[in-house]
């Protein structure tokens, strides 16, 4: 909106007409312009200019033909059908206009500078004050040999002395089939207005290509920034098109800087502008997809694709026979827009008058310039500025979308901040509850734990006093007596009684929820030896040497009560594989940060299949001790699960005649 209001103010103090300051001069008869000029005055040449075809003649010559050759045509206008001797003119061949000025004898004009506009010539000229060449475009000649065409508006000034002025073009075309001669309007005056009327020109073009650019940039940005928003590329791409389109037919035409290039190929860009038509096309089609028919619009993008070829690489003079086919096609696609916004304005889509305005207004600026190029008011094309009214339109609705967009956005986000902080008010709640519930779930194991303690301490101490009393008893009497026997039996059924509650109490131990209560192992001689005191028995019986090697200064963290299951499973494991009379080992070491327990056992070993499966309840199976002791088949699992939430990791090694070691991983 701020470059639209810039645009109106520029609009507003710099008018494009070039009769700003100046007023027309009536021809007193076709061919000379005689009327007194005051300085600050500038004079639209526009009129009747003698006219001659075929041929490049001086001012002398012009004024030296007989009354009845004399022919004279009106500037600016096209010579092609033009009954010149009777006949219509073709668009190709050679030309002489010329013109005389009678400024007056306004003393102040005397030996002043004068200047003279010239506003498009198609396609070479040279022009020549009272006799002398002044300025030239393009490379002029009678044949279609070394003709060069070139587009070059602009101004030129002159000193004289002379009452009279004459002024010559000799114009030649051997390049557009379909237009020749003074196309836009000239004007004469002294240097200052003359100057000052180019430099209007000059910042008129400037203008509007750095607005152009400017939304070029914009609109590429923006693309940037939101890709999936494929109307920020569809505008980009027209800018870029039309900056082209006026960089090449504005007064500060890029061709200046390409005097030498081939102006064929330039002018095959000028007309690839046409291409943008698909694409504006794909900009309707993106606001109103419902309205676009989807077929028209590839048989759109197909036309211009074929279009764009045939620009291209076909011979410009066959480009050249079909441009109004191209036009008309150009044309038919213009109406089927405007039937899509008035049926976009009649279905009240939103932005559908603005749309439809914005492109209407361009469109007439357009077909101004094409009907009525050669008589309109202002000294260049208005469609420059019904194109810069669209872009501003387009890019003004796109940043109401995104500001619309963006206001969503932030309601949005504000709904979701405010169901945010439900949901956290609802966590927190939530996460009191079962904090809460934890508390007393911790609350309720630990007293199931000791429970468990106490239920463990109680029954051993039973166990071992009936195994104690039956053991007393066995030795006081003869071992053959039925008594003895009796007692044999009590004695063993009670050790296999107390291991079983063991090992029940120690797997309930692995499988409760429990954090273990780790503390630093400092005494582990200490334990080892209450276990020795607790296996008692096992070792007489069968004769086992208990061997072990602990160096308490190896500390590490661990469960205490867990640590004591570890170890008296993995003790009881390797009595009951041991032979009668060897021995069993118990050392610790350090290793890479770590403590680590051994149980070494010189009994039966592992078969080498069994070793992946010993902690694993479901997949070992029980087997026999070397006195034909039975287990309950999960000491094992018991020590592995113990041993993992304590952080620690354990593992087996076994070779036949050495024996088997477990070794208990902790961090220290």
């Amino acid at each position: 909106m701020i470059t639209f209001f810039l645009f109106s103010v520029f609009l507003l103090f710099f008018p494009v007409s070039a009769q700003a300051g100046a007023e027309s001069a009536p021809s007193e008869k076709a061919g000379c312009i005689n009327e007194r000029m005051e300085t600050g005055e500038m004079i639209d040449l526009s009129g009747k200019w003698q006219f001659f075809y075929g041929a490049f003649l001086s001012a002398n010559q012009m004024n030296g033909l007989q009354k009845s050759q004399k022919t004279y045509i009106d500037v600016p206008s096209n010579w092609k059908g033009f009954i010149y001797d009777g006949e219509k003119l073709p668009a190709f061949g050679i030309a002489t206009y010329y013109l005389k000025i009678v400024p007056g004898r306004n003393e102040t004009l005397k030996n002043h500078g004068f200047g003279i506009y010239i506003g498009s010539v198609a396609y070479a000229y040279e022009l020549f004050i009272n006799d002398k060449l002044v300025k030239h475009v393009g490379h002029v000649t009678e044949s279609k040999e070394g003709f060069k065409a070139m587009y070059s508006p602009g101004s030129t000034t002159f000193t004289s002395n002379s009452d009279t002025i004459n002024i010559v073009l000799h114009v030649s075309n051997f390049f557009y089939p379909h237009y020749s001669g003074i196309s836009r309007r000239c004007y004469f005056g002294n240097d200052t207005q003359i100057n000052l009327l180019s430099l209007k020109e000059s910042i008129y073009s400037m203008f509007i290509l750095s607005i152009l650019l400017i939304f070029l940039i914009i609109q590429v940005i923006f693309s940037r920034i939101n890709p999936q928003e494929k109307s920020h590329k569809y505008i980009a791409w027209i800018c870029l098109a039309f900056f082209v389109k006026f960089a090449f037919d504005s007064n500060i035409t890029v061709l200046n800087l390409f005097r030498n290039a081939d102006f064929g190929l330039l002018y095959r860009f000028w007309m690839m502008t046409l291409i943008c038509t698909p694409v504006l096309f794909a900009l309707a089609k993106t606001r109103y997809p419902a309205e676009i028919n989807k077929t028209v619009l590839t048989v759109v993008n197909i036309s211009y694709f074929l279009i764009f070829i045939f620009i291209a690489f076909f011979p410009l003079q066959v480009v050249f026979s079909y441009i109004r086919s191209i036009l008309f096609l150009t044309f038919l696609c213009v109406l089927y827009l405007l039937y899509v916004f008035i049926l976009t304005i009649i279905k009240k889509r939103v932005h559908s008058v603005v749309n439809a305005l914005s492109f209407m207004i361009m469109i007439a600026t357009f077909i101004n310039d094409l009907v009525f190029a050669t008589n309109q008011s202002s000294f260049w094309f208005i469609s420059q500025i019904g194109v810069c009214i669209y872009m501003m339109t387009q890019s003004a609705l796109e940043f109401l979308d995104y500001s619309k967009s963006y206001h969503n956005v932030i309601e949005l986000s504000h709904e979701l901040t405010d169901i945010n902080n439900g949901l956290l008010e609802i966590v927190e709640t939530k996460t009191e509850h079962l904090q809460t519930a934890n508390d007393e779930l911790f609350k309720i194991n630990k007293q199931q734990k000791f429970l468990i303690s106490i239920l463990s301490t109680d029954l051993t101490y039973i166990f071992k006093k009936i195994k104690t009393f039956s053991t007393i008893l066995i030795k006081s009497h003869n071992s053959l007596d039925l008594y003895c026997q009796d007692l044999s039996k009590i004695r063993t059924a009670s050790e296999k009684g107390a291991q079983i509650v063991g090992n029940v109490i120690d797997w309930t131990y692995s499988q409760t929820p429990y954090n273990p209560d780790k503390k630093t192992i400092t005494d582990l001689s200490s334990l080892v030896g209450d276990l020795k005191q607790f296996f008692f028995d096992q070792f007489e019986n069968k004769r086992i040497k208990l061997q072990t090697d602990i160096d308490n200064n190896f500390i590490f963290s661990c469960d205490v009560s867990h640590l004591n299951i570890i170890l008296r499973n993995l003790i009881s494991n390797a009595i009951k594989f041991s032979y009668i009379g060897s021995k069993i080992e118990i050392k610790n070491m350090e290793e890479d940060g770590k403590a680590i327990i051994e149980v070494t056992d010189h009994g039966i070993c592992i078969p080498p299949d069994k070793l992946s499966t010993i902690f694993n309840s479901d997949k070992s199976k029980k087997r026999l001790g070397t006195s034909g002791e039975k287990g309950s088949g999960i000491g094992l699992l018991i020590v592995n699960e113990l041993v993992k939430i304590n952080n620690g990791t354990i593992t087996c090694t076994s070779e036949i005649g050495i024996g088997t070691t477990f070794s208990i991983h902790f961090n220290q």
